[in-house]
């Protein structure tokens, strides 16, 4: 769903104009790495079986169907001490097996709250490799959430990290 092109005028034009002139950053970023014995394409498969998250991953608890180029879809995901869960609409923007993912996501509107949820994977050896894994966010809203949630939500991606690990290495 897209705010009315009205809203995004005005976003446009004066309310991203001041906030510039204010000097605060528009995006936060959570960066992690994570070393796993385990071969890329095994990393791969469980990245990409999204129907599976829900029994693995403590973040992202369901996505509604398969993330693709064509059409947002709905990501359901959970953040440690907060009372509920909560969910956004995600689109793929690149995917190169067995080395790099990247969706974007959005609350309504990208000016409102927007991410780009990043996984790279770098093959070691034959059965290990790096992942690094950034959740960038921007919009409006990044100023107005409280920066405890930020906090909340690196420890919730980390959670993800050590659970993606967990699952490839048993595995593998």
């Amino acid at each position: 769903m897209e705010i009315p092109s009205i809203f995004s005028n005005f976003a446009d034009n004066y309310l991203f104009r001041y906030i510039g002139k204010w000097n605060i950053s528009d995006d936060r970023e959570i960066h992690t790495t994570t070393v796993i014995n385990a071969p890329a394409e095994k990393v791969w498969r469980i990245l990409t079986d999204y129907r599976a998250y829900g029994k693995w991953n403590p973040f992202i608890v369901q996505i509604a169907g398969k993330i693709n180029e064509d059409d947002f879809t709905k990501v359901t995901f959970r953040v440690p001490n907060l009372p509920e869960d909560y969910f956004y609409y995600a689109i793929l923007k690149v995917s190169e097996p067995n080395r790099k993912l990247v969706w974007r996501s959005k609350l309504y509107a990208s000016e409102l709250f927007s991410g780009r949820h990043i996984f790279v994977i770098e093959e070691l050896s034959a059965d290990q490799i790096q992942l690094t894994h950034k959740e960038k966010f921007s919009g409006l809203l990044v100023y107005l959430i409280e920066p405890a949630f930020f906090g909340k939500a690196n420890r919730a991606i980390h959670a993800m990290d050590k659970a993606l690990k967990e699952r490839a290495e048993q595995l593998s």
